[in-house]
């Protein structure tokens, strides 16, 4: 089976004759579990590694790879790889990270080799300004790994720009800067690192070429948009939901108390002529009330 791109190289040992396996491991960075699968010697697809090598774009391993078996790997470095061999790595390599990002799913493996040729894979460091506000745009976004702010500067303090969101890899709306290159407009915020990152980058001298390989794309970017924003008004509206019941608990907790403590004080006299049997009632009054509204 191949295995997902950009694993590193497999432990090796002389032992086993040349044969043997690896298993690569590959997890997101939001995801609750691991997937695998399998590269086997004297297959058809026993290379792995070779894309995220031969990329300039400084990506760094999206996965891991281990041998449960013992296994020689033949390790091979970037620089040894013919030019064409490693263009059509890298080429390969920004074609599958693409088509993880849920609105270019369903495109064809030419469409996306098609897209992802018109595309740069570049890596910034947390705290690196991918976009400026109120700059011209110039290119447009695809977050391979890590997670970026959204800031927007208001007037009564533009140099004190406002966090205003997030944007994250492997997530629906995995992408920024489209806005404004559709309305060839300015960017209407900022987008910083907040980890490390690794971005797909569309250039906007290929964005009409992309818009011809794939015509519905402006609706693409708006239905991911909207499904993420329900899926948060959701939460939200559940959450709320939630405070609303805390509250009136809450309140009928405080009711509880405050009737247990008027029966108690129109015991006192009671209390006082039999001792301590009536103090004693009251507080198991007051805790056992209390006890239903609270848990």
């Amino acid at each position: 089976h191949t295995h997902t791109p950009t694993h590193a190289p497999a432990p090796a040992t002389t032992e086993g004759g040349g044969g043997g396996r690896a298993r690569a491991e590959a997890a997101g960075a939001h995801a609750a579990a691991s997937s695998e699968e399998e590269v086997v010697a004297g297959s058809a697809t026993a290379v792995f590694g070779h894309e995220a090598a031969a990329s300039a774009g400084g990506v760094g391993r999206l996965a891991s790879a281990r041998a449960p078996e013992p296994a020689t790997v033949l390790a091979l470095t970037a620089s040894t790889l013919p030019k064409h061999v490693a263009e059509a790595c890298a080429l390969e390599l920004r074609a599958r990270l693409l088509g993880r990002v849920p609105i270019f799913a369903d495109l064809s493996a030419r469409t996306l080799a098609l897209v992802g040729g018109r595309m740069e894979l570049t890596h910034a460091q947390a705290g690196a300004v991918l976009v400026t506000q109120g700059a011209a745009a110039d290119w447009m976004y695809v977050l391979v790994s890590g997670w970026c702010h959204v800031l927007v500067a208001l007037a009564p303090a533009p140099a004190l720009p406002v966090v205003v969101g997030a944007v994250r890899a492997r997530s629906d709306t995995p992408f920024f800067g489209e806005q404004a290159l559709f309305a060839n407009g300015r960017r209407a915020a900022s987008i910083v690192a907040a980890t490390d990152c690794s971005l797909l980058a569309l250039p906007k001298r290929h964005f009409g070429e992309v818009l011809g390989l794939v015509p519905d794309l402006r609706e693409r970017f708006g239905r991911a948009k909207q499904a993420a924003q329900a899926a948060t008004a959701l939460v939200k509206d559940r959450e709320a939901e939630a405070a609303a019941l805390r509250h009136v608990a809450e309140m009928r907790a405080r009711e509880a108390v405050s009737e247990a403590m008027g029966v108690g004080g129109r015991a006192d006299a009671g209390a006082r002529a039999g001792g301590a049997t009536g103090s004693s009632s009251v507080s198991s009054r007051v805790a056992v009330r209390a006890s239903q509204f609270v848990g």
